[in-house]
């Protein structure tokens, strides 16, 4: 799961007490970048909020801590599943492919815009 946006967002970035970094920071524990089943009914398509959110947390994490998860079917209520994808591919503003994720436990991984995507299949 995703951190919550309403405890420890703050302009854009992650603002967490001692005790959350620490937990966040262990190397079994991964954040899911879940913008559009917890923020879609609040934030429009392509949810330019979550870009500062998803780069902070790729500077302050590093890209392999974070994963992907489409949340579907649940998340059709916001956005359809090719946007739930492309807020990050394609609207991510430095969309690039990199090296792959190694240490997810996925069937399919790829990597875009420097985060680790983890994709079960």
């Amino acid at each position: 799961m995703g951190p919550p946006v309403r405890y420890f967002a703050r302009d854009g970035r992650w603002d967490f007490p001692d005790d959350v970094m620490a937990t966040y920071q262990h190397d079994n524990l991964w954040l899911e970048v879940m913008f559009p089943i917890t923020w879609g009914g609040v934030w429009e398509y392509p949810y330019i909020e979550a870009q500062a959110l998803i780069r902070d947390a790729r500077d302050t994490f590093g890209a392999s801590k974070l994963i992907w998860g489409s949340d579907m079917p649940n998340v059709e209520r916001f956005c359809t599943y090719t946007q739930c994808v492309d807020y990050v591919r394609r609207h991510f503003p430095s969309a690039r492919k990199t090296a792959a994720c190694s240490s997810a436990p996925a069937a399919i991984w790829t990597t875009y815009v420097g985060m680790a995507w983890c994709i079960s299949g």
